[in-house]
């Protein structure tokens, strides 16, 4: 595979990273130019004199492809560091944090040396030691596991063990390591099924559970032990996902219909989970969510287990517990369908219907000829959350005096007609002026104009709704991003103009990469919407917060690349839970939609967009869920923090706190490389926990 240079700022030190497409860390080098794999060998004036080699290890089998081992932590240990040398040469180096198992591949038949140490927080080694493996030519360690199954006979552990056996003999046959891997992943799956089913007859077709994460990726061998209900709670007026695991215990494929009771008919969506295959990791995952067809059917192979996602929305729901059902059943079978109890909590806070965090992703709807696919990208942007949209520009044209004359205005008064007290506007640039061809206009004149045309403007946005308030001019993007040069000097220069035909209108700035405080410091005051990388942030946090706060908004943004690889709870919706951690009141990324994400794409550079588009708009994505549940987890921060202050009421002012500490925590560290090594998500069930007590102390100050 192609090796990924990536580059790591640390706070004293930087250093070069070089990762294979399966995150596999190749090398490592000091800035000194030390390499920490191998270790130098130490020069001494004479030679030492000889030891004892220690004992080798007793050599373990290994499976062919992926392998895992578990991690026995020391005490105070915080990173372990694994070091794999195989038959061919190659050396595979993996960093744990706080895993408790880490793996490495053996492709290869021969020997595989691992050596795992130990470090501290403070990079102290604490412990060192070494194990011995072997992948042998007959994958023996696989064939050990290919025999039958240990489960009472049934028509679908009959099934099970005949494709098990082909499967392998086909493996061993082309020597083919990928589907032995999928065989072991089969294997465990069926047995942990079997075993279940064993144990808790089922009747009728299918087998129904609920996922305690449906963030997660589904663990087919992992989700029967759930119980075979639906529960959930959620504030008033609030979108809330849920995912079910759908299992045919048929050994034929099936069609299954699947409908909510009538309590909830028009409350839930019901989408699927299909597999996707990232450039940036290459291997299938979980990503995108289209909806279920028109009838609302899901096909299932024989014993096939799928994840089936649920969007929740209580607009119409009233407050108290709602018990319901889903119906799944299949098409083909005379037996009736199964009804899955589903219970759900809608607590009486309700979230208003325009949330307070300002989000941003850079939706240039101009840019979508299309209009139907237009309506559709603004109508799914609306609902998720979106109330900052990039809108074009007006145009005036002027003679040589300066005199104003015609406007061009259609395709910005048409966005902002159709989003007017619905989202917050970045106009691109200013006003632009268009001269007589060949005239030669003077600075004087020029400066009378545009100053004249920035106060038409404002008279004209007033003309369509929208007061000083509701948009700001977006200048140019990321100024200072090489420090300060040319173009950030006739940036400021612009700034000033602006504010000098009309000190009541807002100008944007995202500063980003050389954009130190020190260099920000002439437009520290001019600035009213401030939104800076938040890698800039962490670099001078006093310094650049004390220019920030200035503004009459404060919102964040990150544009890590392969963003189909990023954790949904970690970075999606955990950003607006960093906003409110620091005062802001809205953040963002980049961007809506970047790359054309269906299909694997090897020339692709990198992965940037929140949803899959298609010709009549998008398909939304665990990703793009995560982001609306983020905002609307600020609006119940925010809404808390006000009545607890209203309230003078300190322990809920403590719990806030108590809670934004855990989920946030370790966020200060992450950057674009370090998202791609750790997911940055804290526990789900105890980050759920804190919400529900968030949402109950909420109730009591009511």
């Amino acid at each position: 595979s192609s090796p990924r240079l990536c580059r790591f700022q640390g706070r004293r030190e930087l250093s070069l990273l070089v990762f294979d497409s399966s995150k596999n860390l190749l090398t490592y080098r000091l800035p000194e130019g030390k390499i920490l794999w191998p270790a130098p060998a130490p020069v001494t004036a004479r030679p030492s004199p000889q030891r004892a080699s220690p004992p080798r290890p007793p050599v373990r089998p290994l499976l062919a492809g992926r392998n895992t081992i578990q991690l026995t932590r020391p005490a105070g240990g915080a990173l372990a560091l694994m070091r794999v040398a195989g038959p061919d040469g190659a050396v595979q180096v993996k960093l744990a944090r706080e895993e408790d198992t880490a793996g490495f591949e053996a492709r290869e038949p021969g020997a595989y040396d691992l050596t795992l140490q130990w470090f501290n927080r403070d990079n102290t080694r604490l412990h060192e030691e070494r194990r011995a493996y072997a992948l042998d030519s007959g994958f023996s360690e696989d064939v050990r596991l290919a025999g039958s199954f240990d489960a009472p006979a049934s028509p679908l552990a009959g099934y099970f063990e005949a494709t098990a056996k082909a499967g392998w003999d086909l493996a061993r046959k082309q020597r083919d390591i990928g589907l032995l891997e999928r065989l072991r992943a089969d294997r465990a799956y069926a047995s942990a099924l079997l075993a279940y089913l064993a144990r808790e007859p089922v009747r009728g077709p299918v087998l129904v559970r609920q996922l305690a994460n449906p963030w997660a990726a589904l663990d087919p061998a992992a989700f029967v032990e759930r119980p075979n209900r639906l529960e959930l709670a959620m504030l008033g007026n609030e979108y809330e996902s849920a995912a079910l695991a759908v299992t045919n215990l048929q050994t034929r494929a099936a069609d299954f219909r699947i409908a909510a009771g009538p309590e909830l008919k028009n409350a839930v969506q019901f989408r699927e989970a299909p597999l996707v295959l990232p450039d940036s990791i290459g291997f299938p995952s979980e990503d995108v969510l289209p909806l279920l067809g028109e009838g609302q059917t899901l096909r299932l192979g024989p014993g096939e287990t799928r994840k089936l996602w649920l969007t929740f929305h209580s607009r119409d729901l009233p407050p108290g517990e709602i018990r319901s059902s889903i119906r799944i059943g299949d098409l083909a079978s005379q037996e009736p369908p199964l009804d899955a109890p589903v219970v759900v909590k809608v607590y009486r806070t309700r979230l208003p219907d325009r949330l307070t965090y300002r989000h941003c992703n850079w939706l240039y709807l101009a840019n979508i000829s299309d209009r139907a696919v237009r309506e559709a990208v603004m109508r799914d942007a609306l609902e998720h959350g979106t109330n900052v949209f990039n809108v074009p520009g007006c145009s005036l044209e002027a003679d040589a005096e300066g005199k104003l004359g015609k406007a061009r205005t259609e395709v910005h008064d048409e966005l902002v007609a159709k989003l007017r007290g619905r989202a917050f506007f970045l106009i691109n640039g200013s006003v632009g002026l268009s001269w007589p061809a060949g005239a030669k206009i003077s600075r004087e004149v020029q400066d009378r104009a545009y100053a004249e045309a920035l106060r038409w403007y404002a008279g004209h946005m007033r003309s369509l709704g929208v007061d000083y308030a509701g948009y700001a001019f977006y200048l140019q993007d990321e100024p200072g991003l090489m420090g300060q040069d040319a173009g950030f000097d006739q940036w400021v220069e612009q700034v000033r103009r602006v504010k000098a035909a009309d000190a009541r209108l807002q100008i944007y700035a995202n500063p980003a990469g050389g954009a130190h405080a020190e260099v920000l410091a002439p437009v520290a005051g001019l600035i009213d919407v401030w939104q800076p990388d938040l890698h800039l942030l962490r670099d001078q946090p006093e310094e650049l917060g004390r220019i920030f706060r200035q503004g009459k908004q404060y919102w964040h943004y990150e544009a890590p690349a392969d963003q189909r690889n990023l954790h949904p709870l970690g970075f999606y919706r955990m950003k607006p839970w960093v906003a409110f951690q620091l005062g802001m009141t809205g953040g963002g990324y980049w961007v809506y939609s970047g790359s054309p994400y269906w299909f694997f794409d090897p020339g692709r550079s990198t992965e940037y967009g929140a949803v899959y588009l298609t010709d009549k708009g998008p398909v939304t994505t665990k990703r793009w869920e995560a982001s609306r549940d983020g905002a609307e987890d600020f609006e119940l921060l925010w809404m808390l923090r006000q009545k607890a202050r209203r309230a003078n009421s300190r322990e809920a002012l403590r719990l806030l706190d108590e809670a934004v500490a855990f989920v946030t925590k370790d966020q200060e560290q992450a950057s674009d490389i370090a998202r791609q090594l750790r997911p940055y998500a804290p526990d789900y069930s105890r980050w759920m926990e804190y919400r529900e007590k968030l949402i109950r102390m909420l109730e009591t100050l009511e």
